[in-house]
């Protein structure tokens, strides 16, 4: 959907306004007007990003698969085999 939303836009909007709002924004994130909203949009985000709930992860133990290094070092030898014929 993001992508959808901002392709359309893109389609709309050309780039060079799109461009020169985030240059102006950059430049006037600092200023007394906008500094404090700045700072309560950071912790807007902020305050979402840490609602997300982190997956839990488990690292398994390797396992070494014989099976198919048995079935690759087979196939290997069946090439060679077929070289050697020709």
């Amino acid at each position: 959907m993001v992508l959808l939303f901002g392709s359309a836009v893109l389609l709309i909007i050309p780039f060079k306004y799109i461009l020169s709002f985030f240059i102006l924004d950059l430049f006037t994130r600092e200023l007394e007007f906008r500094k404090e909203t700045v700072k309560k949009f950071k912790r807007f985000l902020r305050a979402r990003w840490d609602t997300v709930p982190a997956t839990p992860v488990s690292v398994m133990p390797f396992k070494p698969d014989t099976l198919n290094r048995n079935k690759e070092r087979n196939n290997l030898l069946n090439i060679e085999r077929t070289r050697r014929k020709q």
